[in-house]
């Protein structure tokens, strides 16, 4: 006697065969990358040009022709988002990595990191200033600058900064100063949403539709 749960088998196997797979749909995608500050430079003999690459966790190299025209040489590998670098010479670089806390140090020659820098929560940007030089680091949770011997790697100060998520530096040219760009800056100012904020005025051309409910910025305390 033939057993009688070949034939349900035989059908469970085409069931799964015949079924399209044009039917299987993507998912919509996010990209939560990020934010960056410097993410891109230059060498000064102008043959080189470096970019951070967020998602794909890299630094790109890329050479210059005549015109101008980049061209990929290659991925040196650092932390998880790194969103912006800083070359401390023409064969050093350094990048924050914005997940990792760090920054990573690389040789440009060899193309590989040779150090990695533990740094505060949340890194956003890296200038190099001072005599002697120094880097110096925003970490926008802890909202701090921190400064870090070029030599030891270690970091030697931390300056503390009053408003939230410290991110962009600017170092001033002959190195004595460094200025912080503020994301939030605590500058007692909030936001009331277009659902409760007053309407519009309207228009002045009465053939015109009323312009939309819109949110608008108040002083905190404005009553």
């Amino acid at each position: 006697m033939k057993p009688r749960c070949q034939p349900s088998a035989a059908l469970v196997i085409l069931f799964f065969c015949a079924y399209p797979y044009s039917s299987l749909t993507a998912g919509t995608f996010a990209n939560f990358e990020s934010p960056q500050a410097h993410s891109i430079a230059v060498a000064d003999n102008g043959n080189l040009l470096y970019a951070i690459n967020t998602p794909n966790n890299s630094l790109s190299v890329f050479t210059l022709d005549e015109d101008g025209k980049p061209t990929l040489a290659t991925d040196i590998s650092v932390g998880i988002e790194p969103v912006s670098m800083a070359l401390r010479t023409q064969t050093e670089a350094w990048v924050v990595n914005h997940i990792s806390d760090s920054i990573s140090v690389i040789d440009l020659e060899l193309g590989v990191v040779t150090s990695t820098i533990q740094v505060g929560d949340r890194p956003g940007d890296i200038v190099f200033a001072g005599n002697p030089a120094r880097a110096f680091v925003t970490s926008m949770t802890e909202r701090t600058v921190q400064v870090i011997d070029l030599d030891s790697h270690e970091i030697v100060h931390r300056v503390h900064i009053p408003g939230n998520d410290p991110r962009t530096l600017l170092a001033s040219v002959d190195g004595k100063r460094v200025w912080v760009a503020i994301y939030r800056s605590g500058n007692k100012t909030t936001v009331v949403p277009h659902t409760i904020s007053p309407r519009p005025p309207k228009p002045t051309n009465d053939e015109l539709p009323p312009a939309p409910d819109q949110g608008i910025i108040v002083q905190t305390d404005d009553p």
